[in-house]
């Protein structure tokens, strides 16, 4: 594609189909994005299918209120002029692989973006119970890899949005990624959400990033690719425009060390109102001229004795949590397909986040912080814990 330069993606979803069609042509004819996303509200993500069940109180709540299979029709043929973005869109919370086929006869959808855990109760996106979703999930994936629709499973990030430890979040993208190539996905999207949780400094979330990066991309082979996109975190974007401005630029200079294929640019106004073209073009010339500074020449992370300490120290960790996700059933490789297994990781705490509590099955007992730079397990008093002991620990709770 635009290699060295990376693809660069924004989403858009206003208050109404016609004013997102509006912007959409604004955007195109900008000839700055070359993925467009288009984010649905929450009535049409959940009750697309089952209208009836919609809260029309919410119509518009999070993206645009689309009800209609025109209605994705009108927004694919706006993006039908200056160069011509690829169009995609975020999934259903339900009825996932029924959205799936929409997107992929409306949009041509690039790629689709669904995950394991998520879009369930344990995020209240939809009333699926925890271990229906997972198998409703992994069946919109297999769906997807038939018809030759690249995949993002972007669980891992969901997790971090919760406050989960760095090694939890590594592990949960190698165990997406596994479960993508197992079922027949060949070009897979893996995000990197940086700054997220927030507080996170600069070295520490690349050593987390490098950390995924390198688990993941051992998986690649002829048959399975993985694409990185870079996006900056959506809980470390200040209620300031211009301090967002910084937040965004910082990121995506820095971001740059993980030689991404994809930008995935947030406006810097989203922390207090939806972006429109104006806003995101604005975004999108600070993320590139960001990147383009980094392309010059950016010192190599690898050489960084810190960075190469921690990173080592996460992907031990995460290949820890990976073993003790497979030893819930055989202890081999292939459980990781398995929705009972899945659905006990979380259930018996291997999986598990500060901000999960008291939501579906998951415990919500870990506590986390932020410790030079890297988010961590730590006790009651705030004393770092290896995540040998926290799953030891775990194992000697559920004995």
């Amino acid at each position: 594609f635009k290699s060295p330069f990376p693809l660069v993606r924004h989403h858009i979803g206003l208050e109404s189909v016609e004013k997102t069609a509006r912007e959409i042509e604004k955007m195109a004819e900008s000839e700055l994005l070359d993925v467009i996303s288009i984010a649905p509200d929450q009535n049409c993500q959940q009750h697309f299918f089952d209208p009836e069940n919609m809260d029309h109180s919410q119509d518009g709540a999070g993206g645009v209120p689309l009800r209609r299979k025109e209605d994705f029709e009108l927004l694919y043929k706006a993006s039908r002029r200056g160069n011509y973005p690829l169009v995609r869109c975020y999934a259903g919370t339900s009825h996932m692989t029924e959205f799936s086929k929409l997107l992929k006869e409306t949009i041509n959808n690039a790629w689709a973006a669904v995950p394991l855990w998520w879009y369930s109760k344990l995020d209240r996106r939809s009333e699926r119970p925890l271990l229906a979703a997972i198998e409703e999930n992994i069946k919109a994936i297999q769906w997807n890899a038939q018809n030759n629709v690249p995949v993002e499973i972007n669980d891992s990030h969901q997790w971090a949005l919760r406050r989960c430890h760095d090694s939890l979040e590594v592990a949960t993208a190698y165990i997406a990624a596994y479960i993508a190539k197992a079922l027949g996905v060949r070009e897979y999207v893996q995000q990197f959400m940086l700054e997220t949780p927030s507080g996170l400094s600069p070295r520490g979330d690349i050593a987390k990033m490098l950390a995924k990066k390198e688990l993941i991309e051992s998986l690649q082979n002829s048959d399975f690719r993985v694409y990185r996109m870079i996006r900056t975190g959506l809980l470390s974007m200040p209620a300031d425009p211009y301090s967002a401005m910084g937040q965004l630029s910082s990121s995506m200079f820095y971001g740059w060390l993980l030689k991404p294929h994809i930008i995935h640019v947030v406006a810097y106004c989203e922390s207090m109102e939806r972006a429109t073209s104006k806003e995101i073009i604005e975004s999108v010339k600070m993320s590139r001229r960001a990147v383009n500074m980094a392309m010059r020449g950016f010192v190599d992370p690898s050489t960084d004795p810190w960075i190469n300490t921690q990173k080592n120290r996460i992907k031990d960790e995460a290949l820890m949590i990976v073993e003790a996700v497979k030893n819930l059933k055989n202890g081999k490789d292939d459980d990781l397909l398995e929705k009972d297994v899945l659905y006990k990781a979380v259930e018996s705490g291997i999986l598990d986040a500060p901000a999960l509590k008291n939501f579906s099955v998951a415990k919500g007992a870990v506590k986390t912080a932020v410790v030079d730079g890297c988010c961590r397990c730590v006790d009651d008093k705030g004393n770092v814990i290896s995540e040998q002991d926290r799953l030891r620990q775990l194992t000697e709770h559920l004995c």
